[in-house]
């Protein structure tokens, strides 16, 4: 999976050379990667899972067995 640095080199070097193919060939990236890079109008965002949430209903479940 490709992260912030990624995207903004993309948006970086497509920026000067306005070539999807001469972007790939200096990132080292398949020009499918950077055209799914370049749709992508907005930086990726982390989002972590809330485990505990997850946790609370497989216990809930767990103790009604009983």
């Amino acid at each position: 999976m490709y992260d912030l640095q990624d995207w903004a080199a993309v948006q970086r070097v497509y920026k000067q050379t306005r070539s999807k193919r001469a972007t790939a060939k200096i990132l080292g990236m398949s020009r499918n990667t950077v055209r799914s890079l370049l749709e992508e109008k907005e930086a990726p965002v982390y989002k972590r899972t809330d485990h505990r949430m997850a946790m609370r209903t497989v216990s809930f479940q767990w103790n009604t067995d009983f």
